[in-house]
């Protein structure tokens, strides 16, 4: 799939220019990476073309966050406003007004919308039962993670609830692999850092792969047959709030239907601003310049975000900072 994205991203920077949709050449600028990814009739009329090009976009835009999914609807004029304009250009100043931003910064953001758009629209059919080439060679996949980070204790915690479902028969066991980075302070987290399976299963081996890398071998409670659902029930341990990063992401290896996520801040020190992002590359998770949505903690100082259809490889989760808007670090 990665060795097509970008073939596929310079179809759709060709999709935009002009008119976008409009344009009276479209079928001459959907080429076969569009043709094949979108499922399009290549002896379509041109009106029928454009409605195919124009549905899919909009099905791939509803699966990304509300600021992205404004952009593709923006930049392709399927939207009522900028479906008037004649080039792109002011399709690009009518986004940027709208994100307080200039030209070149809402230009690079379309950039990075676009290259979502094309991971999503390359990414195995999330049909129910559904399986892809690299699903099949494993022996289980996660088809549900419902997360609860708790910072307001001395120590913090994440206690996670993973649905698994089994691809194949009599699984007993399973091996999980844990990225846990190193402190912002550059150290590793050491043996401060603990795991703890809660219900589900028994811990019955730890390795450590790398200084940032453990994997954590479970044992079932009775051999489950293929196609099974089972729950196991997880908690992590940080040594102190020195050892966390200021966000929670997933980053899914293999497509994962769904992610509910609960982060509860100290009382006394609620983050200045709190974002949701979803479907960012893992590189740009506290990039302010990347695609994020800003929310509020709650009176309780809770945050709480659902994502579905959840992209392979990308990252979806929460981000927070205690400076003001504004200052160094603040981000956008």
């Amino acid at each position: 799939m990665i060795k097509n994205v970008g073939a596929l991203v310079a179809e759709l920077k060709a999709l935009r220019k002009g008119r976008g949709l409009d344009a009276p050449d479209l079928a001459a600028r959907v080429g076969p990476g569009l043709r094949s990814a979108f499922d399009l009739d290549v002896d379509a009329r041109p009106d029928r073309l454009r409605e195919e090009v124009a549905e899919r976009l909009r099905k791939l835009a509803g699966t990304l966050a509300p600021d992205q999914r404004d952009a593709v609807l923006v930049v392709y004029g399927l939207t009522p406003e900028s479906a008037a304009t004649r080039f792109y250009k002011e399709r690009v100043t009518m986004l940027a007004t709208g994100m307080d931003r200039d030209d070149r910064t809402a230009g690079r953001f379309i950039d990075k919308v676009l290259d979502l758009v094309a991971r999503a629209a390359l990414a195995p059919p999330s049909a129910p039962g559904g399986t892809c080439e690299d699903e099949a060679a494993l022996p289980w996949r996660l088809t549900s993670l419902r997360t609860s980070v708790v910072l307001n204790e001395e120590r913090p915690k994440v206690y996670e609830t993973r649905r698994l479902l089994l691809m194949r028969d009599r699984i007993d066991r399973i091996d999980l692999d844990l990225s846990v980075p190193v402190t912002p302070a550059g150290v590793p987290p050491g043996d401060g850092f603990q795991f703890h399976v809660l219900h589900g299963a028994t811990l019955q081996e730890e390795v450590r792969r790398s200084s940032t890398r453990r994997g954590y071998s479970l044992r079932l409670p009775r051999a489950l047959p293929r196609q099974s659902e089972h729950e196991v029930f997880l908690r992590f341990t940080f040594p102190g709030h020195g050892a966390m990063w200021p966000f929670y992401v997933s980053t899914p290896a293999l497509r994962c239907e769904h992610f509910d996520l609960r982060v509860k801040f100290p009382e006394n020190r609620v983050p200045e601003r709190v974002w949701r992002v979803a479907g960012v590359l893992p590189l740009e998770v506290q990039d302010p310049l990347a695609a994020r949505e800003s929310i509020e903690p709650d009176a309780n100082g809770e945050v709480h975000s659902t994502f579905t259809g959840l992209v392979p490889n990308l990252s979806y989760g929460v981000v927070w900072s205690h400076e003001p808007a504004g200052r160094p670090g603040a981000g956008s």
